[in-house]
């Protein structure tokens, strides 16, 4: 794709035109990437009233954390339990490794040599 400017007029019809993000950004000369930040209201939402709304967090509250690290269940069936996506439960099992790890590491380091984390507050964030 060569630099097309974009002009408002330009950016509703993008966003009013049907198809793939491939097909449309075929059509107008534009990339697929700038026919999502159209379509999805993170560019030119001023010239097509569009409202872009974030991604939902991944956050989980530390009652499900504390359940998922519990868990004796496969990623799977432990996330259909507890009714989140399966991708949470695997962020919840990779921060408390990361966790875990640090403060092994920390253990070790003498204590004029720096102030190790609040590995406390890293688990409840």
């Amino acid at each position: 794709m060569g630099k097309t400017v974009i002009t408002p007029e330009k950016a509703r019809a993008i966003y009013l035109d049907t198809g793939t993000f491939t097909q449309i950004g075929a059509r107008h000369g534009v990339s697929v990437s700038m026919v999502g930040g159209i379509k999805t209201g993170r560019s030119w939402s001023e010239a097509t009233g569009a409202t872009y709304r974030p991604p939902a967090g991944r956050k989980v509250s530390p009652e499900i954390r504390a359940a998922v690290l519990a868990s004796t269940d496969t990623q799977r069936n432990t996330a259909l339990r507890l009714g989140i996506p399966i991708n949470a439960v695997r962020m919840c099992i990779y921060e408390a490794r990361r966790i875990a790890i640090a403060r092994e590491a920390w253990k070790d380091v003498p204590a004029n040599l720096g102030t190790p984390p609040d590995f406390d507050k890293m688990e409840n964030a």
